[in-house]
């Protein structure tokens, strides 16, 4: 793949050259053991008025000027002539593969009925759209069904939208309507609603892991919920929340009243796609509370 995109921008008029490096793999780089050892992998390089621009052809679904978490920061060897040039791939931070959901809410009996909209960015993005290249069409819908819903009967979707699987310069964006059956639950006068119904990370400890534990990539998973409060009924005391941040993640909830809704938000963060071990404690406690406030649930009050 990099010999062809090389040779076909050599036909173009650009100065492409091939380019060898390892991936977050390989232990090593050029400086310490110039050998074979240190590169698994291969790219492009087009070097256009004093830039350089690598290009990833294994790479389907990033856009021009993203790179993949596994080879950003490494050390790069470009060809040059009997020579050669060393140079290190850009990093890209977390906002690059935000993941955002906004879901709008509202009670009818026991069934929460609303809306919802998922924003894919940068390896966010590219993650689920390579799980979508693999799915055969005549069961995508089936398959996004799924990834929505989590197979839960109760869960009814409408209107599944999607944007083009093929744009690669533009988030991939999901929208639908839909109904859960059983979500409240109604106990005399009050009614008792669960809102955060994916729930990630929940139970994510570590426990017996005696290495650094390494993500596919950054993440900035963001959700926000909007939930009305209904007629005749208003919203009892709100949960807490939580607040932890530390040098490489951070987990934040918060609940708060704006008129006749309450709103939620949930950020979740890590910045360099690395848990090390002497932070798992930190981690473990983070998770530990976030899990708590994965059980606390709004509560409206009968007038």
């Amino acid at each position: 793949m990099a010999n062809l995109t090389k040779h076909m921008l050599n036909e173009a008029g650009f100065d492409a050259r091939l380019t060898w490096l390892g991936t977050k793999r390989i232990a090593y780089n050029y400086n310490e053991h110039p050998s074979l050892s240190v590169d698994n992998h291969m790219i492009c390089t087009v070097i256009h008025n004093g830039k350089k621009y690598f290009l990833d052809p294994t790479e389907k679904y990033n856009t021009f000027g993203e790179y993949a978490e596994r080879i950003q920061g490494q050390q790069v060897l470009i060809e040059d002539g009997d020579n050669y040039i060393l140079e290190k791939i850009p990093i890209m931070s977390n906002k690059d593969n935000r993941q955002k959901k906004k879901t709008k809410l509202r009670l009818d009996g026991e069934i929460l009925k609303g809306n919802s909209n998922w924003d894919y960015h940068g390896e966010s993005r590219a993650y689920l759209l390579y799980n979508i290249n693999y799915t055969d069409s005549d069961k995508l819908d089936e398959a996004l069904t799924y990834h929505i819903s989590k197979d839960n009967k109760n869960f009814k979707l409408e209107n599944l939208k999607t944007t083009d699987f093929n744009d690669r310069d533009k988030p991939f964006g999901i929208s639908y309507d839909f109904e859960l059956k059983n979500a409240a639950t109604v106990f005399g006068d009050e009614i008792y609603v669960d809102l955060d119904y994916y729930k990630e990370y929940s139970k994510s400890v570590f426990k017996e892991r005696k290495q650094d534990y390494q993500f596919s990539h950054k993440l900035l998973l963001e959700q926000e919920v909007e939930l009305e409060i209904p007629q005749g009924y208003k919203a009892g005391e709100l949960p807490e929340g939580m607040n932890e941040k530390f040098d490489d993640f951070s987990f934040v909830v918060d609940y708060r009243l704006s008129g006749n809704k309450i709103l939620y938000s949930k950020k979740i963060t890590v910045d360099n796609a690395v848990v090390k071990t002497s932070d798992f404690d930190k981690w473990n406690n983070a998770i530990k509370k976030l899990d708590e406030n994965y059980q606390n649930q709004i509560v409206f009050i009968k007038k």
